[in-house]
């Protein structure tokens, strides 16, 4: 059901509502310590081939050679950078660096995106012609995940899988339901329905405000979409497996701190219902005549079953096919990391990510 209802944003269809006169666009950057990533992400964002936007970076309090990086492009008069002011009382970094920049903004759209996030020179007539054809306040665009090394193809998939298997996300479709999607690495909004919410101050203590920002622009009756936008966004979200972790770690952070047995239930029927049907192959071959009785039979169904959903998103992602073979372990990976989080959140109550502390009872979902 997700596969079909989740489709590719189309590329290249923006180029007939050119011709009409376009609303402008502010794209809004928050960089803490991306001296490695903001100068291409800023150079990528410039080239948009879209007649009317500007370019708003904040410096969240960067100690390394972000603001250095963002300043050698500062002849470009639509790139405005922002110092970000000190991090207020009631509120976290990220949040904090997008409020900023939102009230510099001048665009009928805001488009929010992370540090690490590359444009296609298209991206954004592409998102509008979306828009615009579908009527939408909203339009969350799930990007291309570049991937290096063992842990990284293994590990990294699993959004992609946990969104297109195991959530019913087609609700996000549905206006009545609570569901709605966004994303760190392309999140357009309208102005007016951005600012009708409260903006960021609605925000202020959301560790995953990408998702909420979506959430509460859906319940206040806006319409909101998300959108396969692999051609248009790419990022290198983490590198190798300890970004991997602590990342997720924070990201889960608050999910999962607020309900911890119901959490705990959900991560062990997920962990046995993801890796058992990978015994099917190993009993068949120590115990063939068992391995077709009615219980291996169901084994073997529910093994092939899940082969086939997972190349199914893998062929859909654009990525490789031998991530399959590791599922169980980027299975226990993934609920040792949960494991982790919930632990540090009634533990110290403590997440530490790019040197700022998330403290369970001063963060929301």
């Amino acid at each position: 059901m997700n596969l079909a209802v989740f489709r590719r944003l189309p590329s290249g269809r923006g180029d007939q509502a050119l011709s009409a006169p376009l609303p402008a666009i502010s794209i809004v950057i928050p960089a803490r310590n991306e001296e490695a990533a903001i100068g291409a992400t800023l150079d990528a964002a410039l080239r948009q081939d879209y007649p009317r936007f500007e370019v708003i970076v904040v410096d969240d309090g960067s100690t390394d050679g972000t603001a250095a990086e963002i300043a050698r492009r500062a002849g470009d008069p639509r790139l405005l950078a922002i110092a970000g002011a000190p991090l207020p009382a009631g509120w976290l970094g990220k949040p904090h660096a997008l409020f900023q920049g939102a009230k510099r903004a001048s665009g009928d759209f805001l488009l929010f995106m992370d540090a690490d996030v590359r444009l296609a020179p298209e991206a954004l007539r592409d998102a509008m012609a979306c828009c615009r054809e579908r009527g939408l306040d909203h339009l969350a665009l799930f990007p291309g995940f570049e991937r290096r090394g063992f842990w990284e193809e293994v590990l990294m998939p699993l959004l992609g899988v946990t969104f297109y298997m195991f959530f019913p996300s087609f609700l996000a479709r549905l206006p009545r339901t609570g569901a709605a999607f966004g994303s760190g690495a392309f999140n357009l909004v309208r102005a007016a329905a951005y600012r009708a919410i409260g903006g960021h101050r609605l925000l202020a203590r959301s560790v995953v405000d990408d998702v909420r920002l979506a959430m509460e622009i859906k319940a206040a009756g806006f319409r909101s979409a998300l959108a396969l936008g692999d051609r248009q966004v790419r990022l290198r979200m983490y590198h190798g497996r300890r970004e991997i972790v602590l990342g997720f770690t924070k990201n889960l952070h608050s999910a999962l701190a607020r309900t911890p047995l119901f959490s705990l239930f959900n991560l062990t029927a997920g962990t046995v219902l993801n890796t058992l049907p990978y015994a099917w192959p190993l009993w068949a071959m120590v115990a063939p005549a068992r391995a077709l009785a009615p219980a291996g039979l169901t084994l073997a169904a529910a093994f092939a079953l899940l082969l086939g959903c997972r190349a199914a998103v893998q062929l859909r992602l654009g990525y490789p096919l031998w991530p399959i073979l590791f599922h169980p372990l980027a299975v226990a990976m993934g609920s040792w990391i949960a494991l982790r989080s919930l632990g540090m959140a009634h533990g110290s109550g403590v997440v530490r990510w790019r040197g700022r502390e998330y403290c369970r009872d001063e963060t929301s979902f």
